[in-house]
């Protein structure tokens, strides 16, 4: 099995985190944690260990699109996911836990 996407907006505490989607995101620690724990659950407790790959959605973090416009076809869907933030060099929390998985991320 290959889970081709995984992923969690991380917009919580952001400026302009979007307020209709307050309940389903995280903070960015909450995105390094969450994968972590939801890569343990698919390498390791997934029957026969099925699950081969698990690619994340996405690279970087490309910003805010359509504040909450449901009717609009742009969505804040795409917003915050990235492993980077949207400058394309400054790694999430998410990055070293994705990077170091399953080890956990050295302490700086």
């Amino acid at each position: 099995i290959w889970v081709t996407e995984i992923g969690w907006n991380s917009s919580r505490g952001a400026m302009n985190s979007p307020w209709c989607l307050q309940q389903v995101v995280v903070s960015e620690h909450e995105q390094a944690e969450y994968l972590t724990s939801g890569f343990d659950v698919l390498f390791r407790d997934v029957l026969n260990h099925a699950v081969e790959k698990v690619f994340w959605y996405q690279f970087m973090d490309v910003g805010m699109t359509g504040l909450c416009k449901w009717s609009s076809p742009e969505r804040v869907y795409d917003a915050w996911y990235g492993l980077y933030r949207g400058d394309k060099v400054t790694p999430k929390p998410l990055q070293c836990a994705f990077r170091s998985y399953p080890e956990p991320c050295p302490k700086s």
